[in-house]
């Protein structure tokens, strides 16, 4: 179990040319279950009763599997693949149950083409608006545009934007949520963001070209990571993101990422963050890191995602 926990959000920015290699990072569309009646579950190597254990899981502990995993139903049990930190395995489906759904939005990107999460309209949404959490109707906040086929939901420009819409968290009206907005910019090595004891950096090897009219070529290894201090000062670290990044003109590399929010926001005392990161041209992205929702041994866990695209 984590001694601290971090959550990022990251902003992407999307460019006009994306050439981004080797990108490394995990797979953010996740479920979430907390094991019941078991207080020494087993984690299989695989779904057999004689497959291998890899660990013990005590009651209460939480994993993490992909969106609408596949069941295996072998020796009367029936299995599913879960995560847990580092590990990967098989535990019998029975004994998990299903944490609820979280689903974020952030205005300044919400014109979302083919990715865009199954939103239902007529969800209470809470809105962060100067750190304090207001109650909103996403119906209200989001219009159909029929000149683009009904295929985009996008905010009315009139309106006051808040910082984000999320759901699926126990808020309150009018509840104080401390945190910090930062700046939309691409977060470059050596940059960093600090919430408390929390902070968020980058890093990589800028190469450069000395035979080309761009002098940074690319960022090699670059990679985003969170950094905590315990109360008894152990360092702990989480890594988010990695990719190699081209440089398409003197001072813009392709993707990235950068973050426009981090604070605490479920309210366990840990940093909690928003994270945007593009591989594509035209799409990146957007992903909601929770303390709350770490496993194992990791500082932060997945607890929403969806892709934005537009050119």
């Amino acid at each position: 179990m984590k001694n601290l926990i971090l959550t990022v959000f990251s902003f992407l920015i999307l460019t006009n040319h994306v050439f981004s290699q080797d990108i490394i990072h995990q797979d953010y569309a996740l479920d979430y279950f907390r094991v019941i009646g078991a207080e020494n579950l087993h984690l299989r190597a695989s779904p057999s009763l004689k497959g291998d254990i890899i660990t013990c899981l005590s009651n209460g502990t939480l994993v993490s599997s992909k969106k609408e995993a596949r069941l295996t139903f072998n020796e009367n049990v029936m299995w599913i693949k879960v995560g847990w930190g580092n590990e990967n395995g098989y535990v019998a489906h029975k004994y998990l149950e299903k944490e609820k759904d979280i689903e974020l939005i952030l205005p300044s990107l919400w014109m979302a083409k083919s990715d865009h999460p199954s939103i239902n309209v007529e969800k209470p949404y809470f809105a962060l608006s100067q750190d304090t959490i207001r109650h909103s109707v996403l119906r209200d906040t989001i219009i159909e545009m029929p000149a683009l086929g009904g295929m985009y939901r996008v905010f009315k420009p009139s309106l006051n934007y808040p910082l984000f819409l999320i759901a699926g968290l126990d808020l309150k009206n009018g509840q104080f949520i401390p945190g910090r907005k930062t700046y939309d910019g691409f977060l470059l090595p050596g940059e960093a963001f600090q919430f408390q004891m929390n902070l968020i950096y980058a890093d990589g090897f800028i190469e450069r070209d000395s035979n080309s009219f761009n002098p940074f070529a690319k960022i090699r290894n670059y990679h985003v990571q969170i950094r905590t201090m315990s109360a008894q000062g152990e360092i702990f670290e989480q890594e988010l993101f990695r990719m190699d990044l081209m440089a398409f003109n003197p001072d813009q590399f392709e993707g990235g990422v950068s973050i426009p929010w981090l604070g605490d926001l479920d309210g366990d005392g840990l940093v909690d963050l928003i994270a945007c990161y593009s591989t594509h041209f035209a799409c990146s992205d957007v992903i909601l890191f929770l303390s709350s929702r770490a496993t194992g041994d990791d500082l932060v866990g997945a607890a929403s995602k969806y892709t934005v695209c537009g050119c």
